[in-house]
Protein backbone atom coordinates (compact mmCIF):
# COMPACT_ATOMS: atom_id res chain seq x y z
CA UNK A 1 0.00 0.00 0.00
CA UNK A 2 0.94 3.54 -0.33
CA UNK A 3 2.25 5.19 2.70
CA UNK A 4 1.38 8.73 3.32
CA UNK A 5 4.03 10.40 5.15
CA UNK A 6 4.67 14.03 5.87
CA UNK A 7 7.04 14.54 2.90
CA UNK A 8 4.45 13.57 0.41
CA UNK A 9 1.94 15.73 2.16
CA UNK A 10 4.44 18.62 2.23
CA UNK A 11 5.15 18.11 -1.48
CA UNK A 12 1.42 18.14 -2.25
CA UNK A 13 0.96 21.33 -0.24
CA UNK A 14 4.07 22.85 -1.90
CA UNK A 15 2.70 21.84 -5.31
CA UNK A 16 -0.63 23.56 -4.61
CA UNK A 17 1.11 26.65 -3.26
CA UNK A 18 3.29 26.67 -6.38
CA UNK A 19 0.16 26.32 -8.55
CA UNK A 20 -1.52 29.17 -6.65
CA UNK A 21 1.56 31.40 -7.00
CA UNK A 22 2.01 30.52 -10.69
CA UNK A 23 -1.65 31.18 -11.28
CA UNK A 24 -1.47 34.61 -9.66
CA UNK A 25 1.91 35.69 -10.95
CA UNK A 26 2.21 33.95 -14.32
CA UNK A 27 -1.05 32.52 -15.66
CA UNK A 28 -3.47 35.36 -14.83
CA UNK A 29 -1.25 38.10 -16.39
CA UNK A 30 -0.46 35.77 -19.28
CA UNK A 31 -4.15 34.98 -19.83
CA UNK A 32 -4.95 38.69 -19.48
CA UNK A 33 -2.32 39.57 -22.14
CA UNK A 34 -3.59 36.79 -24.41
CA UNK A 35 -7.20 38.04 -24.03
CA UNK A 36 -6.10 41.64 -24.70
CA UNK A 37 -4.29 40.51 -27.83
CA UNK A 38 -7.34 38.51 -28.96
CA UNK A 39 -9.54 41.55 -28.37
CA UNK A 40 -7.04 43.76 -30.22
CA UNK A 41 -6.86 41.29 -33.11
CA UNK A 42 -10.64 40.96 -33.20
CA UNK A 43 -11.04 44.74 -33.12
CA UNK A 44 -8.41 45.11 -35.84
CA UNK A 45 -10.14 42.49 -37.96
CA UNK A 46 -13.49 44.25 -37.60
CA UNK A 47 -11.87 47.60 -38.49
CA UNK A 48 -10.25 45.95 -41.50
CA UNK A 49 -13.62 44.50 -42.57
CA UNK A 50 -15.27 47.90 -42.19
CA UNK A 51 -12.51 49.56 -44.18
CA UNK A 52 -12.75 46.88 -46.85
CA UNK A 53 -16.50 47.46 -47.06
CA UNK A 54 -15.93 51.21 -47.29
CA UNK A 55 -13.25 50.61 -49.91
CA UNK A 56 -15.61 48.40 -51.93
CA UNK A 57 -18.36 51.02 -51.65
CA UNK A 58 -15.92 53.72 -52.71
CA UNK A 59 -14.81 51.53 -55.60
CA UNK A 60 -18.43 51.04 -56.70
CA UNK A 61 -19.09 54.75 -56.41
CA UNK A 62 -15.94 55.48 -58.40
CA UNK A 63 -16.91 52.96 -61.07
CA UNK A 64 -20.43 54.43 -61.27
CA UNK A 65 -19.00 57.93 -61.53
CA UNK A 66 -16.60 56.73 -64.20
CA UNK A 67 -19.46 55.14 -66.15
CA UNK A 68 -21.51 58.31 -65.80
CA UNK A 69 -18.55 60.43 -66.88
CA UNK A 70 -18.06 58.22 -69.94
CA UNK A 71 -21.76 58.47 -70.77
CA UNK A 72 -21.66 62.22 -70.30
CA UNK A 73 -18.55 62.52 -72.44
CA UNK A 74 -20.14 60.39 -75.16
CA UNK A 75 -23.29 62.54 -75.03
CA UNK A 76 -21.17 65.68 -75.35
CA UNK A 77 -19.26 64.14 -78.25
CA UNK A 78 -22.50 63.10 -79.95
CA UNK A 79 -23.97 66.56 -79.36
CA UNK A 80 -20.87 68.23 -80.81
CA UNK A 81 -20.92 65.86 -83.78
CA UNK A 82 -24.58 66.71 -84.32
CA UNK A 83 -23.87 70.45 -84.11
CA UNK A 84 -20.93 70.05 -86.49
CA UNK A 85 -23.12 68.10 -88.93
CA UNK A 86 -25.77 70.83 -88.76
CA UNK A 87 -23.15 73.52 -89.34
CA UNK A 88 -21.68 71.51 -92.21
CA UNK A 89 -25.14 71.13 -93.75
CA UNK A 90 -25.82 74.85 -93.28
CA UNK A 91 -22.52 75.74 -94.93
CA UNK A 92 -23.25 73.35 -97.79
CA UNK A 93 -26.73 74.85 -98.18
CA UNK A 94 -25.28 78.37 -98.17
CA UNK A 95 -22.65 77.41 -100.75
CA UNK A 96 -25.29 75.73 -102.92
CA UNK A 97 -27.56 78.76 -102.61
CA UNK A 98 -24.68 81.12 -103.39
CA UNK A 99 -23.64 78.96 -106.33
CA UNK A 100 -27.21 78.89 -107.66
CA UNK A 101 -27.43 82.65 -107.24
CA UNK A 102 -24.12 83.21 -109.01
CA UNK A 103 -25.12 80.73 -111.73
CA UNK A 104 -28.43 82.57 -112.15
CA UNK A 105 -26.58 85.87 -112.41
CA UNK A 106 -24.17 84.31 -114.88
CA UNK A 107 -27.08 83.03 -116.98
CA UNK A 108 -28.69 86.46 -116.82
CA UNK A 109 -25.45 88.15 -117.90
CA UNK A 110 -25.02 85.52 -120.59
CA UNK A 111 -28.55 86.16 -121.83
CA UNK A 112 -27.92 89.93 -121.79
CA UNK A 113 -24.66 89.44 -123.64
CA UNK A 114 -26.44 87.16 -126.11
CA UNK A 115 -29.15 89.77 -126.65
CA UNK A 116 -26.54 92.47 -127.11
CA UNK A 117 -24.61 90.35 -129.61
CA UNK A 118 -27.85 89.55 -131.41
CA UNK A 119 -28.66 93.25 -131.73
CA UNK A 120 -25.14 93.99 -132.92
CA UNK A 121 -25.40 91.17 -135.45
CA UNK A 122 -28.77 92.45 -136.62
CA UNK A 123 -27.28 95.90 -137.07
CA UNK A 124 -24.25 94.50 -138.87
CA UNK A 125 -26.52 92.30 -140.99
CA UNK A 126 -28.54 95.42 -141.79
CA UNK A 127 -25.37 97.28 -142.76
CA UNK A 128 -24.07 94.31 -144.74
CA UNK A 129 -27.44 93.92 -146.43
CA UNK A 130 -27.46 97.63 -147.22
CA UNK A 131 -23.89 97.39 -148.57
CA UNK A 132 -24.73 94.34 -150.64
CA UNK A 133 -27.87 96.02 -151.92
CA UNK A 134 -25.94 99.15 -152.76
CA UNK A 135 -23.23 97.16 -154.52
CA UNK A 136 -25.78 95.08 -156.37
CA UNK A 137 -27.68 98.18 -157.41
CA UNK A 138 -24.49 100.01 -158.26
CA UNK A 139 -23.29 97.00 -160.18
CA UNK A 140 -26.70 96.62 -161.75
CA UNK A 141 -26.74 100.31 -162.67
CA UNK A 142 -23.23 100.18 -164.05
CA UNK A 143 -24.13 97.05 -166.00
CA UNK A 144 -27.25 98.79 -167.33
CA UNK A 145 -25.28 101.88 -168.21
CA UNK A 146 -22.72 99.70 -169.91
CA UNK A 147 -25.48 97.99 -171.77
CA UNK A 148 -27.07 101.29 -172.60
CA UNK A 149 -23.80 102.66 -173.77
CA UNK A 150 -23.09 99.61 -175.81
CA UNK A 151 -26.55 99.81 -177.34
CA UNK A 152 -26.08 103.43 -178.11
CA UNK A 153 -22.86 102.83 -179.83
Amino acid sequence: MVELNATILAQIISFFILLFILKRILFEPLIKIIEERRAYISESESKIRERLLKLEESEKIYENQLIEAKKSAQEIINKNISIAEEEKQNIINEVVAQTKKEFGEFLKELEEHKSMLKKELEQEIGFIAQSVTDKVLTTDISVKESLNLSKEN
